[in-house]
């Protein structure tokens, strides 16, 4: 018994067809398990001349052998008027009736644009198929002198009853004697895909993401409830996973001192956020925002301190924070009357103290500070300052939750984070073994991102492990009419590429994550949660296979 797709029979209620019906049954029963038949066949194809139509098979019968036969099929009795080369229905009586398609041009047709439709696909353009047409006119007894069609091609009432014979016979009759392929299961695999393959059709990410920002700010909204229960306290530690808002409510609590009149200082360590930061809080005269390292040079300046010159470590590290803490013993009237640390994790346990100077009281002036346990990317050693108070965030508000489970693989903290947002799409993860196919994965990547799921490229951020000098991506730059850029403001087609670590403490509705190639768990972990947690909407990650391996996630 064939396979038949659909299993069942189902008339068009507009245009039944008694010819069909019989076929069906008869293809079905007749033909040995390993042939499928497709009934009604439907397609949206160019022509040859490349003008787009609609095309239906009433049967497309495929063997992985044999090769593809469609079928066009007649009901009632035929004519075929060779002076004008048309045809005609033909009723009880042998009255001629109305004009019809030309079948033997419907079949050809169908054949070519099936064939065609079929080496456009990916998986089917370097292959041979097998193919060719035949009509059925189950109700008559066909006179061979009619159109001059070989008998194989033609199947009558008399074929009815040896279909199996007869849709072998056709199948032949198109074979290319010495070049003769059999398409194989994985040919037919294809061809069902084309014909009868299942489909999830999803919105596109492009369109959902005004109702993803609303959906998730109505859950950072949530978090708010946090200030509230801290406001009677003027020192805190705040922990909380990736994405459950603790920079919206470092800068949340800035404006909320600042709208009090008190001098307000958010900092942070990393340039990009804290430019974002400051953005946010120009309308707040009292509020200032810096990043650390900008922080200690700009005290130093005004309070005379004079600096080494750049280059060595130690000025990041050791001298830059010295100069702040003798520059905050200088300016004693530019100090703040609170002070906002973000991402405290990224912060030397020596940093504190010259932070701590900027404050006009040390001993109680409002001190908060906010952090990830598990985000510390520069340097192992957790060292916080020593305050009595202490909040958890447990709730991600950042991530859909298909990318919040995916961050979470690589997640180490002592918290239980959970995430309440709508499913979202699963991550997807290619995996590369060398640069030319690091390329290819990324750019296939790339263009799914823009063209197929429709998410404006200033939407989505390309983020490498690698520094620009080292980026395989950066110095190729362009990928099938898309470049990438280190603008925050990328223009028409291009899209966004930085650090993870540039872009620590933001997001973007989409993130690419690329080049992760390191082999140490205790590097490749922070980095992976880092950069997927920046996706609130989609994710893909771009990895080397042996990282893959790291990570528990080939």
């Amino acid at each position: 018994m064939a396979r038949m797709l659909p299993d069942q029979y189902a008339e068009d209620p507009s245009s039944p067809s008694p010819a069909e019906r019989r076929l069906f049954a008869a293809f079905r029963d007749q033909l040995p398990d390993d042939f499928t038949v497709f009934h009604s066949a439907a397609w949206h194809a160019l022509n040859v001349r490349g003008d787009a139509r609609d095309g239906e098979a009433d049967f497309v019968i495929a063997h992985p052998e044999l090769g593809i036969l469609v079928v066009e099929a007649k009901s009632g009795g035929v004519e075929f008027d060779g002076e004008k080369g048309r045809w005609y229905a033909v009723g009880l009586g042998g009255r001629r009736g109305r004009e019809m398609d030309n079948p033997v041009k419907q079949g050809a047709r169908n054949k070519g644009t099936l064939v065609r439709l079929l080496t456009s696909l990916p998986a089917g353009r370097d292959r041979r198929w097998p193919a060719g047409w035949a009509v059925a006119f189950p109700d008559v007894t066909w006179d061979q002198r009619v159109a001059g069609l070989p008998e194989e091609v033609v199947l009558d009432r008399r074929g009815l009853r040896a279909i199996d014979a007869w849709v072998e016979a056709a199948m032949r009759h198109w074979q290319e004697k010495d070049r003769h392929q059999p398409m194989g299961d994985d040919g037919l695999a294809i061809l069902k895909g084309l014909l009868a393959g299942g489909r999830k059709v999803e919105p596109v990410t492009g369109a959902q993401l005004e109702d993803i920002d609303a959906e998730l700010l109505t859950l950072t909204e949530n978090q708010f409830r946090t200030l509230d229960a801290l406001a009677d306290t003027p020192r805190a530690l705040v922990c909380g996973c990736a994405g459950s808002g603790k920079t919206l409510l470092a800068v949340e609590k800035c404006r909320h001192l600042a709208a009090q009149g008190y001098r307000v200082l958010y900092a942070c360590f990393n340039i990009l956020l804290a430019e974002h930061v400051r953005e946010a809080l120009s309308g707040f005269p009292t509020a200032t925002a810096r990043h650390f390292h900008a922080l200690c040079e700009e005290w130093a300046a005004d309070a005379g301190v004079p600096l080494p010159a750049k280059g060595e470590p130690s000025y990041w590290e050791k001298d830059l924070p010295r100069a702040l803490d003798a520059a905050a013993r200088k300016l004693k009237d530019r100090r703040f009357d609170a002070l906002v640390v973000d991402e405290g994790q990224d912060f030397r346990a020596h940093w504190w103290k010259p932070l701590e100077l900027t404050l006009r009281d040390r001993q109680d002036g409002t001190f908060y500070v906010f952090y990830d346990d598990t985000q510390n990317l520069f340097h192992g050693q957790l060292a916080l300052p020593h305050i009595a108070t202490k909040f958890s965030l447990t709730e991600n508000c950042r991530n859909l939750r298909r990318i919040h489970e995916t961050a979470m693989r690589f997640y180490r903290g002592k918290l239980k984070p959970v995430c309440r947002a709508r499913a979202g799409r699963q991550p997807e993860i290619r995996l590369y073994d060398s640069e030319p196919q690091l390329e290819t994965a990324f750019a296939t990547m790339l263009h799914k991102f823009v063209r197929d799921d429709a998410i404006p490229t200033r939407d989505v951020v390309v983020l490498s492990y690698r520094s620009a000098e080292k980026s395989a991506l950066w110095r190729r730059r362009t990928f099938g009419g898309i470049a990438l850029t280190d603008s925050p403001a990328p223009g028409k087609d291009e899209v966004r590429w930085t650090t993870i670590h540039k872009f620590k403490g933001l997001d973007a509705h989409a993130v690419i994550l690329t080049e992760l190639e390191a082999n140490d768990p205790a590097v490749l972990r922070p980095i992976a949660y880092v950069g997927a947690s920046r996706a609130k909407s989609q994710l893909g990650i771009v990895m080397k296979r042996g990282a893959a391996g790291v990570l528990g996630v080939e």
